[in-house]
């Protein structure tokens, strides 16, 4: 529990500010006579002081993990909750369950989070360790990786809506599961600023307050990928027997420049970007209408509206991340008055 400590300044040789430190919290982190201390200046103008030879509190941090047949699906829920929250240690004790069962376990974890590795399996226990240094990667890269991939299954849909191939579509669906790492790493990584184990500089953002619309935005992008990959189970289902009417493409290849307008946006904090995907989202908005009701009975492919649903989806999650840029934007501009 933290809690505030009141101390004076004072000066030393007529220029250099002085103040003492808490003697309990030197002594607990073990600080000494001659020890570095590194000090993060807050946008606030707050200080945050922190031993130089720390290390991260997370790395000897140890979660348990019980698994029986009556909880294999909420377990996988479990170990990736512990891996978001900041354990690099994650042991997973195992009781009436098959080792194919354990197996699809694993294989589902290690499939949605990066870095998480075996460290060591013996009777009835598994310890899984997270080898990645979430501060090695700042949350603009990891963003960036992400919403480049988003993109790039985007493009390939619309390549297919008008010429099926088969290698494409499950191409798409495979890059599905990089779209879900980063989103689990970036969530990591907030959460570790939020407990404070982190500062908003070593993940590349200016202040606190901009990580909870940085979760919408990558919350944004990795449902957008989502249905990217609904629209192409849709197509494969089909088997590319019938192709899509000219409108829906059309509005498709509307929605993912109003995507990539909102990438830009997000990348840069540029308002230009944002008020952009405000503009043509209403532009959409009646593009759509107007599709759906050429369209009411879609000849030869019933799965159209289901399309249509996910495009229109797809807008909504641009134009919540277009709101977060000029939020983000909003509080970096009052952190400067």
């Amino acid at each position: 529990m933290s809690r505030m400590i009141r101390r004076r300044i004072q000066v030393t040789g007529g220029s250099t500010f002085i103040v003492s430190l808490p003697k309990e919290w030197v002594k607990n982190v073990g600080l000494t006579p001659g020890s570095e201390v590194l000090i993060d200046i807050l946008p606030d103008y707050s200080l945050r002081i922190t031993p130089s030879h720390r290390k991260s509190r997370r790395e000897v941090r140890v979660k348990e993990i019980e698994v029986g047949q009556d909880n294999i699906d909420s377990a996988i829920i479990e170990i990736l909750s512990a891996y978001l929250a900041g354990y690099n240690i994650i042991k997973i004790r195992y009781r009436d369950i098959s080792i194919n069962a354990l197996t699809r376990i694993i294989d589902k974890v290690r499939s949605k989070a990066i870095g998480l590795e075996i460290l060591d399996e013996k009777s009835n226990e598994l310890t899984l360790y997270s080898i990645v240094d979430t501060s090695l990667l700042t949350i603009t890269e990891a963003l960036e990786k992400m919403a480049n991939t988003t993109r790039s299954m985007l493009e390939d849909v619309e390549r297919i809506l008008t010429r099926y191939d088969e290698k494409i579509l499950i191409s798409i669906v495979e890059r599905d599961e990089v779209v879900d790492k980063l989103f689990l790493l970036i969530t990591r990584q907030l959460n570790q600023l939020l407990l404070g184990e982190l500062s908003p500089s070593n993940l590349g953002l200016v202040a606190l307050p901009e990580a909870l619309y940085m979760i919408i935005s990558v919350k944004s992008i990795e449902r957008i990928a989502d249905h990217a990959v609904l629209i192409s189970e849709i197509i494969l289902k089909n088997n590319g027997r019938t192709l899509l009417p000219d409108q829906i493409v059309e509005l498709f290849s509307k929605t993912k420049e109003l995507y990539i307008n909102a990438i830009k946006g997000l990348k840069s904090l540029n308002k230009k970007y944002a008020n952009n995907v405000v503009t043509l989202f209403k532009e959409l908005e009646k593009l759509e209408e107007k599709t759906r009701h050429n369209l009411i009975n879609p000849l030869g492919f019933p799965e159209a509206n289901l399309i249509l649903d996910s495009i229109r989806r797809i807008k909504a999650y641009s134009l919540d991340i277009a709101e977060s840029i000029i939020n983000m934007i909003t509080i970096r501009e009052y952190i400067r008055t």
